[in-house]
């Protein structure tokens, strides 16, 4: 996974969302995923693009709400 997260902070993340500035269907797939990281043993605060973009999703009121129903 660390490598998985070493591909995604080099190569994926163009800005606070896959696509740059633009949120888009990734972004929901990829905050998945990272959700996965650190308990696949990886240190995130390692990788401040993926920290960065945590951050920027879980600050959405979709996401909010998804967690707030104990989905996430």
């Amino acid at each position: 996974m660390a490598a998985c997260a070493d591909f995604v902070e080099s190569d994926i993340l163009r800005g606070p969302y896959v696509l740059g500035e633009d949120f888009s269907l990734a972004d929901p797939y990829l905050f998945v995923v990272c959700n996965w990281l650190e308990g696949d043993g990886v240190d995130t605060a390692a990788y401040p693009k993926i920290t960065t973009f945590m951050q920027q999703m879980t600050a959405r009121a979709s996401v909010a709400a998804v967690k707030d129903k104990g989905m996430l």
